[in-house]
Order: C-alpha cells, then sequence, then structure tokens
C-alpha cells in the first residue's frame, strides 16, 4: 500500500522533472552570434572526441542549447549539386554527400539548425559565413 506521503513525493518529482525539461527548452533563444559560442568544455568534447559518428555530439550540443538534436545522414540526392552538405530545416537534418564528413562541416550545418530553432539571431549578417565562422571557432575553442 502506497502512503499519501509517498505518493505526494512522486507527484513532486514528476513535477521538477518537467519543470526542468521546459526550463531546458527555453534556456536559450535569441542570441547574439558571440553568445551562442558554447563553452571551452563543450568546444573539446564536440570537436576533438570524435568517432566518426556525430550523433553524441549532436546530442551534446543539443543539451547545451535546449533544443532537439540535429540529425545527420548520408544522402546524396538531398544536396544540391554545387554543395558538400545540406541543412533541411524541415527535418531538423542535415545531409551530406559523404558518409564520413569532417567536423566542420558538420558544425557549419548544426549552425543553421541554431538559427532554425531560433538560439541564435543573424542581425541581418550573412549565415552563410556566420556558419564558417562558428564551425572554426567552436574548433579553436576546442584546442585551447
Amino acid at each position: 500500500m502506497v502512503t499519501l506521503e509517498r505518493r505526494i513525493m512522486e507527484k513532486l518529482e514528476s513535477i521538477e522533472s518537467r519543470l526542468d525539461k521546459l526550463e531546458k527548452k527555453n534556456r536559450k533563444r535569441g542570441l547574439s552570434f558571440e553568445a551562442c559560442i558554447p563553452p571551452i568544455y563543450l568546444c573539446r568534447e564536440v570537436a576533438f572526441d570524435n568517432l566518426g559518428n556525430f550523433d553524441n555530439q549532436m546530442q551534446q550540443l543539443a543539451d547545451y542549447y535546449g533544443i532537439t538534436p540535429m540529425g545527420n545522414f548520408h544522402d546524396p540526392d538531398k544536396v544540391p549539386k554545387t554543395a558538400i552538405a545540406c541543412y533541411h530545416s524541415f527535418h531538423d537534418a542535415a545531409y551530406y554527400l559523404e558518409p564520413n564528413t569532417e567536423i566542420s562541416v558538420v558544425l557549419h550545418e548544426f549552425f543553421h539548425h541554431l538559427h532554425a530553432q531560433g538560439v541564435v539571431q543573424l542581425n541581418g549578417k550573412n549565415e552563410e559565413s556566420l556558419a564558417d565562422k562558428f564551425s572554426k571557432t567552436v574548433i579553436e575553442r576546442g584546442k585551447k
């Protein structure tokens, strides 16, 4: 038999869990480019703990920003002829020509994901150049 006290505690824990998820989900929105760069420890993990599968890195970044993770898929049919990768906001996913894409390309596409999720504001700046800068900055910061 479950005591009233135990049921109340379970309900409180459930509410706290939901609040934590909501807070995390809404934690980072409308940031400037400078404010959207992750901390050094996360840059190190993302840029250099590369196991050839970027799902773990994308999950870490998504958790940090409080957004859904970006999918990464090798699908040349979804990449324009003039590109090596492409982000599709409708699918929350990046598609690549080659199956073993470099982390710099993945981070570039992840910046597009940040923009699509409302984390970063462009303030009239060129999204492609900021995506390149984001990728380079995360990798350089990870070397520190």
